[in-house]
């Protein structure tokens, strides 16, 4: 999906998933910790086995993460672990972004866009939830520190190329150039 705005800052990040789960979120986060991880796995599989459904526990997972993660990180899952691009771009906060409301949202807990992000720091990292704490998310951008605004959208064709093409690759290199972005994040400052 190419969004026609203004931008004054764009940067693209491309990262190696693994463990399903991608996050945003400041780089000084209290969430950017092992511990965050290891409590909300923990946290699913006792949910789960109380509602006598462990099956479902990626369920439970899904609704932890959404809940404890709210204004502090973007977190979105994925079907296979593969390479992919993601674009970061930031906007003047004057900019009119109605053309943008309706746009779907691929992150947890079934949200709309806009999202709401708390940056302490100014520091916006990028990367998998499991890396968290061990100082592994790309800082990708830094803003202004304050709350912003951030709408988030996938493009499902080139995401499934990338799952498709690159499954269980680590070597970002093989990105394709002129490929992506898969998701892109616009980050404007409420002031």
């Amino acid at each position: 999906m190419k969004l026609e705005i203004e931008r004054q800052v764009t940067v693209d990040s491309v990262v190696a998933t693994f463990g399903y789960y991608l996050v945003v979120m400041d780089l000084e986060c209290e969430l950017n910790s092992k511990d965050f991880v290891d409590h909300a796995w923990k946290t699913a599989e006792a949910a789960a086995a109380e509602a006598e459904e462990p099956r479902n526990w990626i369920m439970f997972l899904n609704r932890h993460l959404n809940e404890v993660a709210k204004a502090r990180a973007l977190v979105w899952s994925l079907l296979v672990d593969s390479i992919h691009k993601a674009r970061f771009s930031v906007i003047d906060c004057q900019a009119d972004m109605s053309s943008l409301i309706e746009m779907p949202c691929p992150l947890l807990g079934n949200v709309n866009n806009p999202v709401q992000i708390e940056l302490p720091s100014g520091k916006i990292g990028f990367g998998n939830m499991l890396e968290l704490g061990d100082k592994c998310l790309q800082h990708v951008l830094t803003v202004r520190p304050g709350t912003y605004r951030v709408w988030v959208s996938r493009d499902d064709a080139q995401e499934y190329k990338h799952q498709s093409s690159l499954h269980m690759q680590t070597d970002v290199s093989q990105y394709p150039e002129n490929d992506g972005p898969d998701w892109e994040f616009i980050f404007q400052r409420i002031d």
